[in-house]
């Protein structure tokens, strides 16, 4: 069985046999990625399920934290419980799961860019006050101020990794001891060019924080919950050494810092341009969403 269908092109290349390819999508979500999904189902030939997360899953919310045993938040956590869910009591030799692609193949490049550049053109003082201004319960709220407040905290902490959960402020509100919001490890970004920010990002954030501690944890756990096997094929030593050896352009390609900043990049260059010939070209050409879930979803219910 496979559930992030990117696999299937590659899959297909050395098995014949019957693939169960499952993919999960939100109700109402006017930018679902399922009728993809089930396109390259129909290219390469699975057995296709689908199903669509309408915000009664909630309910499985107190199992599912019982089950991961650690404090644990993430966006993306009910849908790797809904997919192996749906998979459930069928018992495949394996599922192949895609987690880690992006992570190995070069993302969060913009980020990186206009961080290398804020520190360039030294004004990141400017933007931390307006950050600090922010950082606050007033501002809170699902608005502009609260986007912008959202996206410098990406920017400026570069290194930090994706952070899940209580902002800072509330957590100094909540907690007696305030000294435990504080990280241990005060990590200085490589700004001797961009080319050397990106790698340390990619190897301090992407893969030590968020692939080790968030995707592969919520992936394996999710799917031990329901007596299942998980492997995971891009989770390879060779891949990874191969990929360490390669300049930052094979990963994110820009013409110029500059145009990398304003969104003018191609992220995961290398895995694309591979792929390309192979994929249909509603595929090629459908921008990717991202691992977004629509959290009002789960709150619309009053009780």
């Amino acid at each position: 069985m496979i559930r992030d269908v990117i696999w299937l092109a590659a899959l297909r290349k050395i098995y014949s046999g019957d693939i169960h390819s499952f993919s999960i999508g939100f109700k109402g979500d006017t930018w679902t990625e399922l009728p993809l999904a089930k396109c390259m189902s129909d290219t390469f030939d699975t057995i296709h399920t689908e199903y669509e997360i309408d915000g009664s899953e909630i309910s499985a919310l107190p199992e599912i934290i019982d089950y991961l045993g650690d404090p644990f938040v993430e966006g993306g956590l009910m849908v790797n419980y809904t997919a192996m869910k749906l998979i459930g009591d069928n018992k495949p030799d394996v599922i192949l799961g895609g987690d880690g692609s992006d992570q190995y193949f070069g993302i969060s490049g913009r980020e990186v860019a206009l961080h290398y550049l804020i520190a360039k053109y030294k004004i990141a003082p400017i933007l931390g006050l307006g950050y600090s201004l922010l950082s606050n319960s007033s501002f809170d709220k699902n608005n502009s101020l609260y986007r912008v407040c959202f996206h410098l905290d990406k920017i400026l902490n570069i290194l930090k990794g994706d952070l899940f959960g209580f902002p800072d402020f509330r957590l100094k509100a909540m907690l007696q001891d305030r000294s435990l919001v504080q990280s241990t490890e005060e990590l200085k970004p490589d700004l001797r060019s961009f080319e050397h920010l990106y790698l340390q990002h990619a190897y301090k954030t992407d893969l030590e924080k968020i692939i080790n501690q968030v995707i592969l944890f919520k992936a394996s756990r999710m799917t031990d919950m329901f007596g299942n096997t998980i492997a995971f094929p891009y989770m390879d030593l060779d891949i990874y050494n191969f990929l360490q050896q390669l300049p930052v352009q094979y990963k994110c390609k820009g013409a110029s810092v500059t145009d990398i900043a304003k969104g003018y990049a191609t992220a995961k260059f290398l895995l694309k341009y591979h792929y390309k010939p192979m994929l249909p070209e509603v595929i090629i050409t459908k921008k990717k969403q991202g691992g977004f879930a629509p959290m009002p979803l789960f709150f619309k219910d009053d009780r």
